[in-house]
């Protein structure tokens, strides 16, 4: 498995109760993203959380399942996961993000990175998630498996979406036939 993204504890504090918060960070390789990991302090039991991933554009490309913690009254390392179908990575940027129902805080840097901010009562995650003027590098990152980012082909799909969904993972590109070169 590899990551991308933060992995340090940040020092600043900032609260994820209806708030989705997140930083833009580069994927170094094609994969599938398997889950998010963020630091949080969670002050009351049965807080629900999910973590989404953004394109650099904004758009939702996958949401985590939603994961209830109780009672975290210390900074560290939370997972959450995705289910299938996870979402496919390309080499690009992707938004990291967290949001909580309750209160819940994150840890950030503010001196360098490009984030998101979106004031949002926790339920269903905005597509397209708001744009933030600030600069924070949030404490998350996102664990993936490098390898070939796979496409399903659902029954009563259209070519367009298909060969969308292929260009999305780059895929397209290796069923290209290559340019011979002239002697």
């Amino acid at each position: 498995m590899a990551t991308f993204g933060n992995e340090d504890i940040e020092a600043s504090t900032f609260s994820i109760e209806d708030t989705v918060r997140g930083t833009l960070f580069s994927c170094p390789a094609v994969g599938v993203a398997d889950s998010i990991d963020f630091v949080a302090y969670v002050s009351n039991a049965n807080t629900k959380i999910k973590a989404m991933l953004y394109n650099a554009d904004r758009t939702l490309l996958g949401t985590t399942d939603e994961t209830i913690f109780g009672s975290l009254h210390t900074y560290d390392w939370r997972t959450v996961t995705f289910s299938a179908p996870k979402p496919n990575l390309a080499i690009a940027n992707y938004y990291i993000t967290a949001w909580a129902d309750d209160t819940t805080y994150t840890k950030a840097d503010t001196t360098t990175g490009t984030c998101v901010l979106d004031p949002e009562v926790y339920d269903g995650p905005p597509n397209p998630v708001g744009a933030d003027t600030n600069t924070r590098t949030y404490s998350m990152h996102c664990n993936y498996t490098p390898g070939g980012a796979g496409v399903t082909v659902k029954k009563g799909s259209s070519l367009a979406s298909t060969m969308t969904q292929m260009l999305n993972s780059k895929m397209l590109f290796d069923l290209m036939p290559h340019p011979r070169r002239l002697p």
